[in-house]
């Protein structure tokens, strides 16, 4: 092992704090066999050499060994790691006493503690740059997590990357051998870019692991800020699909509820592939109100029929009713009934707004369903006769502009659009719940002389 030993003193000991130092010597120094295997096939599945077994066991001994615990020897070992395996991979197969990782378990808090996250912007002054770090720092404790979601979204995978080989190997070591130091480690930690690149280099698994272990709002919102960016990237396995669900229904039932809803379901668009968990999550929660918080959090507003936003809730809606009671259904399409009837489109009581044509809303899916499972054919019939005389005065009332007259019928004609649908599907059952590309017109604007001139 003194080939290894000579490397180390030789080669990896960095006589600064730049980090860069490491990587010129370790891409300038003539590595020793068992280490240069191990580097090139780092993403493979093989049969390891003799000297790549040789490597590892020197490097293992090393790290839970190593003299006097120098740092710049330390980051030489958490260095190496990094560069032959997954850190996370290589502290799970190690053996090791509680006497050998007990110094360790301390110096990965340290790391954790003393490193924070910084900017790297080369064209701005020392000012700004030393207020956006403050900034950034600050989101701690803001406590509007909706609010800090929407400033640090866009850098998501910046986070990720900025984490280097101590933060790597300090996280893995504290999961592996004492997750309750881990936890508390982040919890005190309010540096959201940094436990958020934490949690996302750290991968799926684990982020799921530590948010089901974890109270704290700082900590909860990185995990579920990490979690969504990576189901956005990438597919979950089925287990991790059904643990980001458990995760969705007990955070259901927590004050953190409202936060995750105004990331999730304000902007519906913004994370498509969540909306079955999330339906299926508020179907199952204890708390009853879920649905309701869920259904009050969407961002109402006149879309087209064939916006994805109308696509996107009604999924999540239909997993909500596949897997709700029948009361709980009810339940829900009242809820959305009264936000969709007492929002209006918007154009009620604000006379800077108009419908200048027929308008469809995110929450059509669940208007349908409360025509078809909570009315009867009457009430189904006296709100369309409240629409269509809604539209039958029309000639008799006075508008002071062809605006507001428009307005006012294309208000009425998008309120009509989910009862109609209902009533198409009660006489042809195989319509979907969802009319897309398509909207219901009127004849009887045809026979309005006085409307048909005022329109055109």
């Amino acid at each position: 092992m003194i080939e290894y030993d000579n490397y180390l003193s030789d080669v990896l000991i960095a006589e600064s704090n730049d980090t860069y130092d490491l990587y010129d010597k370790f891409n300038a120094a003539e590595c020793p066999l068992g280490l240069r295997e191990l580097c090139r096939g780092r993403h493979q599945h093989k049969v390891r050499t003799q000297a790549s077994n040789d490597f590892i066991k020197w490097l293992t001994d090393s790290v839970l060994n190593y003299e006097n615990r120098a740092k710049n020897k330390l980051e030489s070992y958490f260095f190496l790691i990094e560069k032959i395996s997954s850190p996370m991979c290589f502290w799970r197969n190690i053996l090791c006493t509680s006497k050998q990782i007990a110094p360790l378990i301390q110096d990965s808090v340290n790391i954790i503690q003393s490193l924070k996250s910084g900017i790297q912007e080369p064209f701005i002054s020392d000012y700004h740059r030393e207020k956006l770090i403050l900034e950034f720092q600050s989101l701690g404790n803001c406590g509007n997590w909706a609010k800090v979601h929407k400033k640090t979204f866009h850098s998501a995978p910046y986070f990720k990357h900025s984490i280097n080989y101590l933060l790597s190997n300090a996280l893995a070591i504290l999961y592996v051998h004492s997750k309750e130091k881990l936890i508390e480690c982040l919890e005190d930690k309010k540096d959201i870019p940094l436990i958020w690149g934490l949690m996302s280099h750290a991968g799926v698994d684990v982020t799921l692991d530590i948010a089901h272990s974890t109270e704290s709002h700082s900590l909860l919102f990185c995990c579920y800020a990490s979690l969504l960016s990576q189901h956005k990237e990438q597919s979950f396995s089925q287990d991790q699909d059904c643990s980001f669900t458990s995760l969705l229904e007990k955070t259901a039932s927590s004050e953190f509820f409202s936060h995750v809803l105004n990331i999730v379901a304000r902007y519906p668009s913004r994370y498509p592939n969540i909306q079955d968990l999330l339906g299926s999550a508020l179907a199952k929660s204890k708390n009853s109100d879920a649905i309701t918080q869920y259904l009050g959090s969407i961002g109402l507003r006149s879309i087209e029929f064939n916006d994805p936003c109308r696509k996107i809730v009604a999924k999540c809606l239909t997993a909500f009713a596949n897997d709700a009671s029948i009361e709980h259904q009810r339940v829900a399409w009242k809820a959305a009934y009264h936000i969709w009837f007492d929002w209006k489109f918007d154009i009620s009581n604000k006379n800077d707004v108009y419908l200048f044509e027929t308008k469809a809303s995110a929450l059509d899916y669940a208007i349908v369903r409360y025509f078809l499972d909570c009315c009867s054919t009457e009430d189904r019939k006296k709100f369309v006769d409240e629409r269509l005389e809604g539209l039958n005065i029309i000639s008799e009332a006075w508008y002071e502009s062809q605006t507001d007259l428009k307005s006012h019928w294309n208000l009425e004609l998008s309120l009509l659009q989910p009862v109609f649908q209902a009533n198409e599907i009660i006489r042809s059952p195989s319509q979907p719940y969802l009319m897309v590309d398509r909207f219901y017109s009127l004849e009887t604007i045809q026979n309005n002389q006085y409307i048909q001139a005022y329109i055109n």
